[in-house]
């Protein structure tokens, strides 16, 4: 379920970041589509908690070492600045002041969609940084993690 949500919300983050640079004036009306995608990272959150979760109370050591490397561990610094901060809550947050904070005349502005694309690319970092770590912290190699 957690691949899904995120697959759906980097998606939606591309095809939102394409309408800002391909057609600005239509993305303008595309508030549906952004409230929707707004929700998501939060939904993300919850399910990675509960990935945690689940994968840590396990009857099999492994689980517990996975997700202790991935909060605690050598991918903790990805996991915490990239993914959680940068690709979840900073998102969030930028997505909240847009649209329920901000005049219309702002979102629909050039400083509006600059802030907008941004969350979006955020968005993209932190779908292709859950992915990463997720195998990184099922598969201690080198290898696959270039940050040590």
């Amino acid at each position: 379920m957690l691949f899904l949500v995120s697959a759906v919300s980097t998606g939606m983050a591309a095809i939102l970041l394409i309408g800002i640079f391909k057609a600005p004036k239509e993305f303008g009306i595309s508030g549906a589509f952004k409230k929707f995608h707004f929700f998501l990272p939060i939904f993300e959150l919850f399910l990675v908690a509960c990935l945690l979760f689940i994968t840590a109370n396990s009857a099999q050591e492994a689980g517990w070492t996975s997700v202790m490397n991935l909060v605690a561990g050598d991918c903790a610094v990805v996991f915490w600045l990239v993914f959680v901060l940068a690709g979840l809550v900073l998102p969030t947050i930028l997505e909240w002041k847009m649209l329920f904070m901000s005049t219309e005349e702002v979102e629909e502005s050039r400083l509006g969609h600059q802030i907008s694309a941004a969350s979006d690319i955020l968005v993209l970092v932190g779908g292709f940084t859950l992915r990463v770590l997720i195998l990184a912290a099922a598969m201690p190699l080198t290898l696959i993690q270039p940050w040590m």
